[in-house]
């Protein structure tokens, strides 16, 4: 898997997370291009496995990227409800991809990260 397919299967994932409403304030973010432009990134993207050093499970707890509503709450999209075949191929590629670049799985998630806000805005 490269890593434009990569973004394009969590993008395509994202997208269907919306609409999306804030707990405490009640903002829906109709789309997630909304999303992006009406929230700040809170704290680092994570995979749970990838934390865990859990590279071949066959029951991903999966990943998340939390940012902030103007309000204060945190709101997270999850890899939650992404078919067990996809999740299961992003996390082999994660584990390819910090080994590659000699970094921590946040930091390849993080990098994800700000490429699916740049293609979302633009």
């Amino acid at each position: 898997m490269t890593e434009a397919e990569a973004i394009q299967l969590v993008r395509a994932h994202f997208e269907t997370l919306f609409p999306k409403t804030c707990a405490t304030c009640g903002r829906t973010f109709a789309t997630l291009r909304e999303y992006v432009l009406a929230t700040t990134p809170a704290g680092s993207a994570l995979s749970w496995d990838a934390e865990e050093k859990n590279w071949q499970t066959l029951s991903p707890m999966g990943s998340q990227a939390m940012a902030n509503c103007a309000c204060g709450s945190t709101l997270a999209l999850t890899t939650e409800g992404m078919d067990l075949p996809v999740r299961l191929s992003l996390l082999q590629w994660l584990q390819t991809e910090t080994t590659r670049r000699g970094v921590g799985a946040s930091d390849v998630l993080e990098s994800m990260r700000q490429v699916i806000r740049r293609e979302v805005i633009g």
